[in-house]
């Protein structure tokens, strides 16, 4: 509705302002107000790929979804557009105009909506039950990565963890597991959104898979409750978050504890249940946990480096991967040490001086009218 009204108003205004200079009818040059998004989202556009990190642009598709959201802003924008244009044809009774642009602003509406339910809103009901802390693409993470514990940040590392994500990324892949280390405040979680904000927004909604973003002693008291089973908690809707038994890719984050370890530290007995109960057999938590991660497409452990050790033992042993790949962080980039190119400090500081322009010739438009 925002981005409607004021391609309305300005539409309006504009054609106002047309008639009242000029003794003909040049209302239909009002339309050009769809210019305005149009150049701001060029503008919009260049910034984020001066900003967004191009080895991780690419492969998730991050560029795409910018077109995608600046084409759909723009087409609110000529929905408004498109009304005020109808509304001063069906002013005019002799207007020949009204059918051709009532035609246009109603399929415009149609598609709208239509890509709007389609597309952005399931991609925002998997994201809000997802539990993904914060919302980050991945492409705008910009992470110091290292091959080795003690190593440094290089070129080659941040390479390789690309190809390691986009491999991970990939559904048809066999890895199931991977890794995110590195030490406090080294931007382990917000890499980890990043590639579960990739999943939760899956363009494709049919085949789109489940993502639930866990903390680890969450996940262990949820086993806990279910003492074995493998139901979902709780009443379903589209904003409850998924249960972890029923998604298909995991993030488990602040894993300081393997699930042996946890087990060893609660280690209340189970009370007995009735045979005949359909719920099926009681096993340990520690095994539970094992098997729900089994049944996992993929799995994420978001791991402090001090406890990588434990937790490879633990993968090997009990999930069977003896050298998942491991992302290993030291630091994260403030995005405003990024340097932006003198294009893009220009263009926006022209928008802004090319709006107030517009602005000021509606204030003289209405002015002049006023005056007579």
């Amino acid at each position: 509705m925002a981005h409607a009204m004021m391609g309305f108003v300005g539409t309006t205004l504009t054609a106002l302002a047309l008639s009242r200079f000029s003794s003909m009818d040049n209302s239909c040059w009002a339309m050009a107000f769809i210019l305005l998004p149009v150049w701001r989202d060029i503008v919009d556009y260049m910034v984020d790929r001066r900003v967004l990190d191009q080895h991780f642009s690419i492969p998730f598709l991050h560029r795409g979804e910018v077109l995608r959201d600046s084409l759909t802003d723009s087409s609110f924008w000529l929905i408004g557009v498109l009304l005020a244009m109808a509304t001063m044809a069906a002013a005019n009774p002799g207007s020949y105009a009204a059918g051709p642009i009532v035609a246009w602003f109603i399929l415009v509406l149609i598609v709208s909506v239509v890509h709007g339910i389609t597309h952005y809103k399931p991609q925002k009901t998997r994201f809000d039950r997802s539990g993904i802390p914060y919302f980050v693409r991945l492409a705008k993470v910009k992470a110091k990565f290292k091959q080795s514990h003690n190593g440094a940040a290089t070129r080659s590392a941040k390479h390789d963890a690309r190809d390691r994500i986009a491999n991970f990324l990939n559904l048809d892949a066999a890895e199931h597991v991977m890794i995110v280390t590195g030490s406090d405040d080294s931007g382990k979680t917000t890499l980890a959104c990043g590639i579960a904000t990739e999943f939760a927004v899956w363009p494709k909604t049919a085949s789109a898979p489940s993502t639930r973003y866990v903390l680890m002693g969450e996940l262990y008291s949820m086993v806990r409750r279910s003492r074995g089973r493998y139901g979902t908690s709780g009443t379903l809707s589209d904003t409850r978050p998924i249960s972890s038994a029923t998604a298909e890719i995991l993030f488990i984050d602040e894993a300081e504890l393997t699930p042996d370890k946890l087990a060893e530290l609660n280690n209340e007995p189970l009370e007995p249940r009735a045979a005949n109960q359909e719920d099926g057999l009681i096993v340990p938590v520690e095994e539970a946990l094992k098997y729900l991660l089994l049944s996992k497409r993929r799995i994420v452990f978001v791991i402090h480096e001090e406890r990588l050790d434990d937790w490879q033992i633990w993968i090997k042993n009990n999930l069977g991967v003896s050298e998942p790949p491991i992302i290993r962080l030291c630091g994260v980039i403030d995005d405003q040490r990024v340097a932006p190119t003198l294009c893009t400090r220009i263009m926006p500081s022209a928008l802004s001086l090319t709006f107030l322009a517009v602005v000021l010739w509606w204030l003289c438009a209405l002015l002049y009218a006023a005056a007579g």
